[in-house]
């Protein structure tokens, strides 16, 4: 730990941190650091060549199976099934706005 034994204070969410779950120079946690934003989300996605591949942006991990039943489609991860709708919105339905 650094000299600094009180933490530090991130900036882009006010939690504590020291250096071992945060990076002192960004002065930022290893959770905020780790988030995408919202425009990097939807670059990825819109990327994305497979199914399989976009869930692996969403969740952070490739799934084992995919399957799509109903119109609907499924992915199983950890050995458990999940669901997932995946839409793409118009933009001003994104942005919670009408033009």
């Amino acid at each position: 730990m650094s000299s600094y034994d009180q933490g530090y204070t991130c900036i882009e969410c006010g939690h504590k941190y020291n250096d071992e779950d945060g990076d002192t120079d960004e002065r930022m946690c290893n959770e905020c650091i780790n988030k995408l934003s919202h425009e990097e989300l939807v670059e990825r996605l819109e990327k994305a060549e497979s199914i399989e591949s976009a869930i692996e942006t969403l969740t952070g991990n490739y799934p084992e199976k995919v399957e799509e039943n109903c119109d609907s489609t499924w992915f199983k991860a950890d050995g458990k099934w999940y669901f997932i709708m995946i839409e793409k919105c118009a933009e001003n339905v994104m942005e919670g706005k009408e033009k």
